[in-house]
């Protein structure tokens, strides 16, 4: 079964050049590693704080992601909806507190 690694993180804006790069803090605001199944399941909702990222992993094999709106009902993560990551592949998302993150095996 694929598993998801998800880290968030508020994101400074570093501008030493004169131009901005967001960078995640080196301390998360949360850390967790959620095993997906078949079924759509939710497995992280957004902390408290202000400009915030959602950096995810797929680990041993391709996933479903969706997430919320603030305050909106679970999302489902399926074939059709959200985001497909394939094996290995990390992604960020910006992010809102309170937003849920659902996750789905994806059979490819």
């Amino acid at each position: 079964m694929a598993k998801a690694h998800i880290v968030v993180s508020r994101t400074n804006a570093r501008a030493d050049t004169g131009s901005t790069l967001p960078l995640p803090d080196a301390i998360p605001a949360l850390a967790a590693t959620a095993t997906s199944s078949t079924a759509s399941a939710v497995v992280a909702t957004m902390p408290a704080g202000s400009y915030l990222a959602c950096h995810v992993t797929a680990i041993g094999g391709a996933l479903w992601l969706a997430f919320s709106a603030v305050g909106a009902a679970d999302p489902t993560a399926a074939e059709g909806q959200g985001w497909l990551l394939q094996d290995g592949e990390t992604r960020s998302f910006g992010v809102n507190a309170g937003q849920k993150l659902a996750i789905a095996e994806a059979a490819l």
